[in-house]
């Protein structure tokens, strides 16, 4: 058990000292998982230590130390991945002001009548779900279209193990691209009296594999492309971009991303620390993915921040998280207005 402690603390070491491998990533993604493996290893080191302590060698006294300095040294070199905040400023007023909710709902998820209820209870002007599978289409699509009946679902025929994407909208909307794969994202305008929203949904492949990892890779840029095309032919900040990039902010990847992002103008509402401000209302990190619903409550620190909300200039914005039933991600709830 010693040594397989020391082994994992030494494996943190990878983030700092080589952040483009891939095992890095996984352990920047999964952290907060990793880190619960490691708290348990030490607990179980510590209850071995007060068994035996009578039977221990200074040798082996020493090594307990330098194990525990180097765990601590680990703990200061990964501790910026584990805690950031985020903004939740006060709501938005305004006849143009345009209303949202945004959640992956779990491709798994059967409580549709949950969702529904949900939605109604937050009553958005438009409805942003990913993970949005064929069996939740057909029970929530008749209900929803009542209230919105705009939508662009986004699924492409190339890739069964997508599930797509859809927006729902109360007011007019138009898409702006319809083109398939590697593409993982939706792009529509949405008209609200004399004000014109550019929303984007996104939902790239999740790194379980290198080919997915790869995979998210040319999805990111593809997405990068895009933005920078059309915000240079429009001329205008006016857009915002919500949804699970698969990606914690700290991955190589995403530096690359957020790179091109900000020459764009659009900055990450989730994790802007530069803002921060003790006046303002804030919470913990935005760690919306947890490893099933039932951690949210029992080891809320178990988890992952993979879903983003970025926003242009030419828009203002508020909102705050909430609970998604059914869900292993929270949700967005809140305002925008140019």
């Amino acid at each position: 058990m010693l040594v397989l402690l020391f082994l994992r603390t030494i494996s943190h070491y990878l983030i700092t000292f080589f952040p483009d491998y891939y095992i890095s990533e996984l352990l920047i993604s999964f952290l907060p998982y990793s880190m619960l493996g490691h708290y348990i290893a030490i607990l179980i080191c510590l209850i071995l230590i007060i068994r035996r302590r009578r039977r221990l060698s200074k040798v082996h006294r020493i090594a307990h130390l330098c194990l525990y300095a180097l765990i601590y040294l680990a703990y200061l070199t990964t501790s910026t991945y584990l805690h950031t905040y985020i903004t939740s400023g006060e709501g938005l007023e305004g006849e143009a002001a345009l209303s949202f909710l945004y959640a992956n709902i779990l491709y798994t998820n059967t409580d549709t009548a949950w969702l529904l209820k949900t939605i109604r209870t937050h009553n958005p002007d438009i409805v942003m779900l990913v993970e949005y599978a064929d069996h939740q289409d057909q029970i929530m699509r008749k209900k929803l279209l009542v209230n919105y009946p705009y939508t662009s679902h986004y699924k492409p025929l190339s890739n069964k193990w997508y599930d797509g994407d859809i927006i729902y909208s109360r007011y007019p909307l138009t898409r702006v691209d319809t083109s398939d794969s590697p593409r993982a994202y939706n792009h529509v305008v949405i008209t609200k009296q004399t004000q014109r929203y550019n929303i984007v949904l996104v939902h790239t492949a999740a790194p379980v594999t290198m080919r997915f990892r790869h995979l998210r890779k040319r999805q990111m840029q593809t997405l990068a492309e895009h933005l920078g095309n059309f915000l240079w032919k429009q001329k205008t900040k006016n857009i915002v971009m919500f949804g699970d990039f698969n990606i914690t902010p700290w991955a190589d990847q995403y530096h690359a991303f957020a790179t091109t992002m900000k020459k764009l103008h659009m900055d990450d509402v989730t994790t802007d620390l530069s803002s921060f401000n003790k006046e303002k209302s804030h919470r913990p990190m935005s760690l919306t993915r947890a490893i099933t619903t039932w951690w949210h409550s029992l080891l809320p620190f178990a988890r992952a921040h993979i879903d983003h909300f970025r926003a242009g200039e030419d828009i203002s914005a508020s909102y705050h998280i909430i609970d998604i039933p059914g869900s292993d991600h929270d949700g967005f709830v809140g305002t925008l207005q140019q």
